[in-house]
């Protein structure tokens, strides 16, 4: 939802509700909150490589979060690749199932 209203409307109050998400691909005990923090960073990945206001934007904040740099450096593939590695250790540990 806040893709089509980000894109719909061009605010970037939509990008910050999807940026302050991206900690929860951290999280290593609840997977609906990991998978929401995955999908952010992915998607502002995908996103910065298709919208220069995206881009633009991530750039304004890139020293303030090495996450940030991070997204603007990386691929989407090497999130999907991460969110896989991440979800098989877990279930490896019985943690997840």
């Amino acid at each position: 939802m806040n893709w089509s209203s980000y894109f719909a409307t061009g605010d970037v109050k939509y990008l910050k509700k999807i940026i302050s998400d991206i900690q929860l691909a951290d999280d290593r005990k609840d997977m609906n909150l990991f998978l929401t923090g995955i999908t952010a960073r992915w998607s502002l990945c995908s996103n910065a490589k298709e919208d220069k206001k995206v881009k633009d934007y991530l750039f304004t904040l890139k020293d303030k979060s090495p996450v940030i740099g991070d997204i603007l450096k990386k691929e989407p593939e090497e999130f999907n690749q991460e969110m896989v590695d991440v979800l098989k250790e877990q279930r490896a540990k019985g943690i997840w199932q």
